[in-house]
Parts: C-alpha cells; sequence; structure tokens
C-alpha cells in the first residue's frame, strides 16, 4: 500500500494584505488637495496604508481647511483610522479638537468624523467635554453638525454655563 501527502506552505496574497500594511511611513505628513486646494492634512509618528483603501496613524495631528483656504479645524489623537476615499475619521485617546471659527474645543476618547457631511459623533458610552466660550458641558451619546454648528447631548450631561453681568 502507498500513501501520500501534500503540504502547501504558500502564504496566499490575501493573507498577507489583510494583515501587513501596503506602505509604512514613520514621522510622515500626508496632504490631501482637491481642486488644487488643500482640504486635509495629517502629521503622525507612523501611518500604515492598507490595500483597502484604510490608513491609520499614530500620534496624529491633522487640520481641515475650507474652500477659500482658511484653516477651519485642528487636532490630534493617539490613533486616527482613515478612510479618505469615504470621508470617515475614526479617532481614539486623548483627541483634542479646536473649532477655529467657532472658537470651540473639544476632548474626547473616541470620535467618527464624516468630512462628507460634516457630522462629529462620539460613541455612546464615551464622556465629550464641549468648551464654547462662557460655557462647558461634558456629557455622552455626543453629536455635532458642522453645517449648522450645532451639537447635542443625548445621556449624562452635565455643565457650566458663565452669564456676565451687564453694567449699564
Amino acid at each position: 500500500m502507498l500513501a501520500s501527502c501534500s503540504l502547501n506552505y504558500e502564504v496566499t496574497k490575501k493573507e498577507i494584505h489583510n494583515n501587513s500594511p501596503e506602505l509604512l511611513f514613520q514621522t510622515a505628513i500626508f496632504n490631501r488637495y482637491e481642486n488644487n486646494k488643500i482640504t486635509v492634512s495629517v502629521s503622525a509618528e507612523k501611518i500604515e496604508q492598507y490595500t483597502s483603501n484604510t490608513s491609520y496613524a499614530k500620534q496624529a495631528y491633522f487640520d481641515f481647511w475650507n474652500d477659500r483656504n482658511e484653516r477651519e479645524l485642528t487636532g490630534s489623537c493617539r490613533l486616527l483610522g482613515m478612510q479618505t476615499y469615504k470621508n470617515l475619521f475614526t479617532l481614539y485617546d486623548d483627541i483634542q479638537i479646536t473649532d477655529i471659527k467657532n472658537k470651540s474645543e473639544i476632548q474626547a476618547s473616541a470620535l467618527k468624523w464624516n468630512s462628507e457631511k460634516k457630522s462629529l459623533v462620539s460613541d455612546k458610552s464615551k464622556i465629550v467635554r464641549l468648551s464654547k466660550k462662557s460655557m462647558e458641558i461634558e456629557g455622552t451619546c455626543f453629536s455635532a453638525d458642522g453645517e449648522t454648528n450645532s451639537f447635542e447631548f443625548t445621556a449624562g450631561v452635565t455643565g457650566t454655563i458663565h452669564l456676565e453681568d451687564k453694567v449699564e
């Protein structure tokens, strides 16, 4: 009686692409342009880009510009997931965002930004802190609309609003 066995030691392309970045950059700066104008700039300690058009940035700093080439938003986080072709950005850990135009600041540990819809949403269980002019609010279930410059917390809200006395 004769027996044979064949083992396949070859790693498939699919396995490689799922686990390894296609490109890896150290101390990198990426700029995104539309109609010859910068729209997004990301600098990071490390950026990994995958074939699925998804990138991850470690210790990321970012800026967003408007159509008039004015910087509108600046911020940082420890980890940034970017699906640029879908206009989706997921931010994690020590998030600091400054809305320059509206003079407001946001601090959080997990947020999702859709740059096409101009919407920012938090994880339902994570606390978000918002400071704007004389107001400091924190809560969960945060969402903000960049088109209307409005925001809402739908759970666990606390805060302080400082009113100035007008002297006549």
